[in-house]
């Protein structure tokens, strides 16, 4: 059990190591998200991811010396939703002073590492077009997975089933071509919200402005 724990949470983990990690979980738990899963499911598959992406975290905290009770605090930020894509893009740029010392490893691992070196020195040298091309694959995705949709019902509607006056303004996400999971008598009248739609696009950019910011300010 103490080697479990050990490697869970007290293993460095270089950038590189980290960073296509937490990409995974920011992928599963995506999916996770939006696709129809028992709840009870999705619930005990969030707290492991939760609980991975904690693991992931305090090991690359390792990397760089950090104290235990800054290691809890960082962690406790990790789980906040706004900032664990800050805190995750932080993680990731930031150099590590306690390097893996096997040397062996090194040499086994080589090959893998330096592909995986070359995605983070493209990310550092060549900042504005990372993130336009982290924009872009975001983007996608939400347009083709994270679509928004919004319930707008006829006042005639509404007067002969005022059960589902509660429905009318409602917005829920569904896919490019599917609509959402919703009551079928309230599916004609679900169309994509492109106003909602925009405000995501906006949203992303600005985190996306940031990420580039953020990381211009760190290399001079």
């Amino acid at each position: 059990m103490s080697g479990l724990v050990q490697r869970l949470f007290y293993e460095p983990l270089n950038r590189g190591h980290f960073a296509y990690r937490f990409l995974l979980i920011i992928v599963v738990a995506s999916v996770l998200l939006r696709e129809p899963v028992d709840n009870s499911l999705r619930q005990a598959l969030l707290l492991l991811l939760t609980i991975y992406l904690i693991s992931i975290t305090a090991r690359r905290c390792r990397d760089f010396n950090v104290s235990t009770g800054k290691i809890v605090i960082i962690c406790i930020i990790m789980c906040i939703p706004f900032m664990t894509f800050f805190e995750g893009i932080y993680l990731c740029c930031k150099k590590g002073i306690s390097y893996y010392q096997d040397n062996d490893y090194k040499m086994s691992n080589s090959q893998g590492e330096s592909q995986k070196n070359n995605i983070i020195n493209f990310a550092l040298k060549k900042t504005k077009q990372f993130w336009a091309l982290v924009f872009c694959i975001i983007s996608l995705l939400m347009l083709l997975f994270y679509v928004p949709y919004k319930t707008t019902l006829p006042a005639t509607f509404m007067r002969n089933n005022f059960s589902y006056t509660s429905w009318n303004g409602t917005i829920h996400y569904g896919t490019f071509s599917t609509k959402p999971n919703i009551e079928k008598a309230v599916l004609p009248y679900t169309d994509i919200s492109y106003g909602r739609l925009a405000l995501q696009e906006v949203i992303l950019v600005v985190a996306c402005s940031g990420g580039y910011i953020f990381m211009v300010s760190k290399r001079q």
